[in-house]
């Protein structure tokens, strides 16, 4: 039986669960390209009888040269594909900067590498990135373009159908139904596709055998209108000291609108809004890994020490939005920043295997750290206690860190401190050996505090309040010098010792988490600071709950350095792609590794 007439597997889209095999476009070369655009009945291939499109009539054994399958949402996939599809989600409030984010990771050029893998070690090198799918998202070609994501219905899943057409050299296509052309040379591609979709949708459940629906050219024109993923190919080099393998990676990370986080708590979603958030809120099923954006300025202090410092640092950090003012607009971005981490606790994630939470618009952090006499005297925090006017933000600030320490030390004691660095393995057994963890212990329990683990989490949030140590985290990627308790593994005692640690580069991470130490003494850190952030926005429970419950990462993020280290506006930032790598670096090492660590404990009581 010929290649389009074999019967194709009833197989789920990989970024929307619904049914994949939905329209088959197939596109043969010759002297010029053609296509033809037909619905796949039952698996079963082309019949000559069928409803199609097609700039030209193809003999009945005639063979395409690449074939492409679309879900009934939309999603266009390769067929034959060797490689699977990872799904990325990025969910954030509005104006939380997660398309900046966004627009800085597409942009990224991963950092080079100059020494080659130890005996014994694992390297994976990231050697090439494309995003030039014709049928995926369009890449703005200025961040100054970018706006909100919901002026982004306009590149939705029906335009990149479009675009794929325009990328074959297809300017006209003919509707043929039951062997007779229904259209003329002035029909548009538009309208001929349209006049297939109309007959493919009332040949789908739950319209099949109905009666046609009146606004049956609503349906039509609203098929297509979820906006588009963003689709990278990865060439990924896999190193070690006596051989070497190549494998391409295809990535898709979809930038759902803040507006469609704000319903993902929301048992029953608005289904009136020109959002279309119940298809927003559909993409989420099946997702490798969630990007969670949190807009630190959601926090009450840091919105207070902003206004305080400079108002103009708002006018730069906070969307313009018609209607609403600043504060309005904060106590927005905090509801649905509590809603989605709530969410991402409780939903069913059937494949997720991460979820990365990135705190956004660091820059503001390091002006106001900056504007902040230092050091203070007898604080455990260093400038953040003066930058945290309130005593119970305080607490909040630091209860958070010190819990996720516990958390990660507790996840990674369980599992022999694999996937480590040397440096963050030592850390984390000097916050085992402070509270001395019980295997069985849960989010409940460790609520309660440990004081010698709040010693260690002060610490580190103390010196990481130097706005140059911070910064060197989030965004220029200098290594660094860090006072922080210890237990060596060559060392008998048990008992954690101060030790000057070196924080490596952000290129040295990159490296280093790439390949088999995951987690980095970086990752460490930015988990006691970032989740630190986070805790005031959420709640220590809920910040808990989270890391306990799935496999999180915090990173700390610039995407867009609009305010530079003395609180002005900055118009020509550092390589600012730089403020996006470790969050990317979570990313890929998850779908390039698969989960870091399996929780034993979780899965049998799950």
């Amino acid at each position: 039986m010929p290649a389009s007439q074999t019967r194709t597997p009833d197989i789920k889209c990989e970024l929307c669960d619904s049914r994949r095999s939905w329209l088959r476009i197939d596109v043969f070369s010759g002297i010029t390209k053609s296509v033809r655009i037909w619905q796949q009945h039952r698996g079963l291939g082309f019949q000559p009888d069928q409803p199609r499109c097609e700039s030209r009539a193809h003999g009945p054994t005639e063979q395409p040269d690449k074939a492409y399958d679309v879900c009934y949402s939309g999603h266009i996939t390769p067929v034959g594909s060797e490689s699977s599809l990872n799904k990325i989600c990025l969910i954030g409030p509005v104006g939380s900067g997660k398309s900046q984010l966004l627009y800085g990771m597409l942009n990224l050029v991963p950092p080079p590498y100059d020494t080659a893998p130890l005996p014994g070690a694992i390297q994976r090198r990231i050697v090439k990135t494309r995003t030039t799918v014709p049928y995926g998202a369009v890449i703005p070609v200025h961040r100054e373009d970018i706006r909100a994501t919901a002026a982004g219905i306009e590149n939705n899943l029906r335009a990149g159908l479009i675009r794929l057409l325009d990328d074959v050299g297809i300017t006209h296509i003919d509707f043929v139904d039951n062997g007779t052309i229904r259209t003329n040379e002035a029909t548009s591609v538009d309208d001929a596709l349209d006049m297939l979709l109309e007959s493919a949708i009332l040949n789908t459940p739950p319209f099949l055998g109905a009666q046609t629906p009146s606004n049956i050219d609503d349906i039509v024109q609203q098929w297509g209108g979820n906006r588009a993923p963003f689709i990278s190919e990865l060439d990924v080099k896999q190193i070690t000291a006596h051989q070497s393998t190549s494998t391409t990676h295809r990535v898709a990370i979809i930038d759902l609108p803040g507006e469609a986080t704000s319903i993902l708590g929301r048992q029953v979603p608005r289904e009136d809004s020109a959002f279309g958030f119940k298809a927003d809120r559909d993409q989420l099923v099946s997702s490798a890994s969630y990007l969670a954006a949190v807009d630190p300025l959601a926090s009450t202090w840091c919105f207070k020490a902003a206004s305080d410092y400079n108002p103009a640092i708002l006018e730069l950090s906070l969307r313009t939005a018609q209607g609403g003012n600043d504060t309005g607009r904060i106590s927005d971005s905090r509801v649905t920043t509590r809603n989605m981490i709530s969410s991402l606790i409780t939903q069913e994630h059937d494949r997720a295997t991460s979820i990365t939470v990135a705190v956004t618009k660091c820059d503001v952090i390091r002006a106001l750290l900056a504007s902040t006499p230092g050091p203070i005297p007898n604080s455990l925090l260093g400038r953040w206690a003066a930058l945290i006017s309130n005593s119970r933000d305080r607490k909040v600030f630091l209860d958070s860190a010190s819990l996720l320490l516990r958390l990660l030390a507790n996840r990674h004691q369980r599992q022999q401190y694999r996937n480590t660095s040397s440096d963050a393995r030592a850390v984390l057994r000097a916050v085992e050996a402070a509270t001395n963890i019980d295997s069985s212990a849960r989010v409940s329990d460790a609520l309660h505090g440990n004081a010698e683990v709040d010693r260690i989490a002060s610490q580190i949030l103390a010196q990481l309040a130097d706005p140059e140590h911070f910064w060197n985290l989030v965004s220029t990627g200098d290594a660094f010098s860090i006072s922080i308790p210890c237990v060596r593994d060559t060392v008998r005692s048990a008992q954690p010792q101060v030790a000057e640690l070196i924080v490596p580069s952000s290129d040295s991470a990159w490296h280093q988490g790439m390949g088999e130490e995951r987690l980095q003494l970086t990752d460490v850190l930015t988990t006691a600071v970032g989740g630190a952030i986070v805790g005031t926005v959420v709640g220590v429970r809920a910040i808990g709950a989270l890391a306990e419950n799935r496999l999180t990462a915090f990173v700390l993020t610039a995407a867009w350095e609009r305010v530079d280290e003395d609180g002005a506006e900055q118009r020509f930032g550092e390589d600012e792609s730089s403020g996006c790598l470790q969050a990317y670096r979570h990313l890929l090492a998850s779908l390039l590794q698969g989960p870091p660590l399996r929780d034993t404990r979780l899965e049998a009581t799950s």
